[in-house]
C-alpha cells in the first residue's frame, strides 16, 4: 500500500507469481487455544509502473523480494460440532527481506529500488478444521497487514520514484490448505507439535497503488506429541 505526500497518479503494481516453502508448529495451550509458529521462506516479485515518468527505462521497476516470514499466532477454536470445528487466528509477525538492497548506496537513479530489511505485521484470519477418516483438513483465509514504512527514499528528496511517497507497506491475503495426519489417535495428547512442510504459489494483486500479495498454501503435516497421558 502506497501513501502519498501530495495527490498524484497511483503507482501501479502488476500481477506476478511467487513461491513459498516453510514449516508450521502448533502447541496446544487449552481445549480451545493453540499457539502457532509458522516460519516460511517467500519469493515474489513486484513490477511497479510510474505513470508520470515517460522514459521507458525509468518508468518500470522490477523489485524482487525473498522473505523469511516469522509469524507467532494464537488460534481460538470453537466447540466441535460433528466433524467440523471453526476457528479464529491472530497475532504478530516479523519479516526479513533478504533482497532489500538496504545497505546499497545506489538508488533508483542507478535502477536500484531499496526497502528496509525488517518489517513488522499483524495478522488476522479464520478457518475451519474438517475431521476426515484418515486426516484433518484445515482451509483458512488470513490477512497480513504491515505496520511499518518499508520504503528507503532515494538520495534525491525530489526523486520521481520516491519523492512523493509518504510510506509503503504490505497488504496480503493468505489462502491456506493444511493437511494434518495423526498417527497416535489412541493417545490423549496434552501438548502437540505439528511439523509441516508448506509449499505455496504467490500471486500479487494488480491493484492501483497497492502492494498486495495473494498466497495459496498447500500443507502436509505429521503430528508429534510433546507429552501424552
Amino acid at each position: 500500500k502506497f501513501d502519498y505526500k501530495n495527490p498524484a497518479p497511483d503507482i501501479l503494481v502488476d500481477k506476478t507469481t511467487g513461491f513459498n516453502v516453510g514449516l508450521v508448529g502448533d502447541l496446544r495451550l487449552h481445549e480451545y487455544f493453540n499457539l502457532r509458529f509458522e516460519p516460511g521462506l517467500y519469493y515474489t516479485q513486484r513490477n511497479l509502473t510510474y505513470p508520470e515518468i515517460e522514459k521507458a527505462v525509468d518508468k518500470k521497476r522490477e523489485v524482487s523480494a525473498t522473505y523469511i516470514h516469522l509469524p507467532l499466532l494464537l488460534k481460538f477454536s470453537a466447540l466441535r460440532t460433528g466433524n467440523i470445528r471453526p476457528y479464529l487466528v491472530g497475532g504478530f509477525s516479523t519479516t526479513l527481506n533478504l533482497a532489500s538492497n538496504s545497505k546499497s548506496l545506489d538508488d533508483n537513479e542507478q535502477q536500484r529500488f531499496r526497502v528496509k530489511e525488517w518489517t513488522k505485521n499483524y495478522e488476522v484470519g479464520f478457518g475451519v478444521d474438517l475431521y476426515l477418516e484418515y486426516f484433518k483438513f484445515s482451509p483458512s483465509i488470513r490477512g497480513v497487514f504491515g505496520m511499518d514504512n518499508e520504503l528507503i527514499p532515494d538520495n534525491n528528496p525530489n526523486s520521481p520514484w520516491t519523492g512523493n511517497v509518504q510510506s509503503m507497506s504490505t497488504r496480503a491475503i493468505l489462502i491456506n490448505f493444511t493437511f494434518h495426519y495423526a498417527r497416535l489417535n489412541s493417545l490423549r495428547i496434552m501438548a502437540v507439535a505439528v511439523a509441516t512442510l508448506r509449499l505455496s504459489v504467490c500471486l500479487s494483486a494488480p491493484k492501483r497503488g497497492t502492494d498486495s500479495l495473494f498466497v495459496v498454501m498447500f500443507s502436509i503435516s505429521d503430528e508429534m506429541p510433546f507429552a501424552s497421558f
